[in-house]
Order: structure tokens, then sequence, then C-alpha cells
């Protein structure tokens, strides 16, 4: 069965702007609960060239950003 978490998606048919729209917490679940681990931050971008299409990434904390405040401008 295909599974969605395993496409890939090139970037090049994003288009060249991506519009950064939101950036949110993103936390762990256990047992259908959730503490309030932080464990990264889901970045919706929309994509001008989709019809503002919006996309969301999410991303760890030990990835390259792990403070929204710390994004480059």
């Amino acid at each position: 069965m295909l599974n969605i978490r395993n496409l890939k998606i090139d970037p090049s048919f994003l288009g060249e702007k991506m519009l950064l729209v939101d950036i949110t917490p993103a936390y762990e679940y256990k047992d259908g609960h959730r503490p309030d681990t932080v464990t990264g931050y889901r970045y919706i971008v929309a994509l001008p060239e989709h019809s503002l299409e919006k996309l969301g990434v999410k991303m760890t904390v030990n990835s390259f950003w792990t403070n929204p405040t710390d994004m480059p401008k």
C-alpha cells in the first residue's frame, strides 16, 4: 500500500518562490495524549505558482531551524 509519507517531492515542481504563511509548534503524542513536549515546528508555505496551495513541512528540533526567531530573513 502507498504511504503518503514516503513520497519524495521534486523541489523544482514547487516553483521558485514560496511564501511563509505560518509557523506552529509540533508536539509529541503518547498514548493518544499530547504532553507539552515540543518536538519541532511545522512551517506552512504558500506556493504562488500553484494558486497559493499550501504545503506544511515539519522540522524536528534537531533540524536546521529549531526556533522560528532564528530563521534567516
